[in-house]
């Protein structure tokens, strides 16, 4: 049976700046944009290059990521769900199955 994972995504404020940053909280990944949509797309990148580089290693993906710093799990303690769902349109590889591995829809919060 093909495991989940749902991946808990906040997104912050930058600065004084435009700027979004998107951090995922069960694994330590994070990417920024100019809009939280711009986040979002950038997290997906991300996302797919550490798994792609995992499976280059001949690991289980993220297997080797470590949970988010305790600062954004209190920050995710502040901030709210975003009305509508984001959801990371990340593409099913061969090599995903091959790992046993099915992505989910990702939660999303702002603060």
């Amino acid at each position: 049976m093909a495991k989940s994972r749902v991946l808990r995504v906040l997104f912050l404020k930058e600065g004084t700046g435009q700027g979004w940053v998107a951090q995922g909280l069960e694994f330590d990944l994070a990417a920024q944009g100019d809009s939280i949509g711009e986040a979002v797309q950038n997290f997906q990148e991300v996302f797919e290059a550490q798994v792609a580089l995992d499976k280059h290693k001949g690991q289980e993906p993220l297997a080797g990521k470590k949970e988010a710093p305790s600062w954004y799990w209190r920050a995710l303690e502040e901030a709210k769900p975003l009305r509508d769902p984001i959801v990371l349109q990340l593409p099913r590889y061969a090599w995903l199955s091959f790992f046993g591995f099915r992505t989910t829809s990702a939660q999303a919060w702002v603060r």
